[in-house]
């Protein structure tokens, strides 16, 4: 990480702060691990009652990444970043799946 001081005379000091957010994080390890979780806190969403929810039909996952992508929804669970819905819910968003180039997590 680089933070770039106040031009003078058209040119910018830049001081390196990598060492600062080592300790930072070294001091403070609860924060800086794990998936980033908010725990403990429920999100009010502010929803226009006078816009009609739209339900859109899901897309098909192809057949290659069916396993995959049933792993990382597994695992996703298990960390409970996602969670599973068991009722009829107002609005519904189709996921397109697309592999990462370079066979990237």
């Amino acid at each position: 990480m680089l933070k770039v001081g106040p031009e003078i005379a058209g040119t910018a000091t830049v001081y390196s702060v990598h060492r600062d957010i080592e300790s930072t994080a070294d001091r403070f390890p609860k924060v800086f691990s794990g998936v980033g979780k908010l725990s403990g806190y429920q999100l009010k969403l502010h929803i226009d009652r006078k816009i009609t929810p739209i339900a859109q039909k899901p897309r098909r996952v192809p057949y290659p990444l069916k396993e995959k992508l049933q792993q990382k929804i597994e695992e996703l669970l298990d960390l409970d970043i996602i969670e599973k819905v068991s009722g009829p819910t107002t609005w519904v968003s189709p996921a397109a799946f697309v592999p990462k180039p370079n066979k990237q997590r």
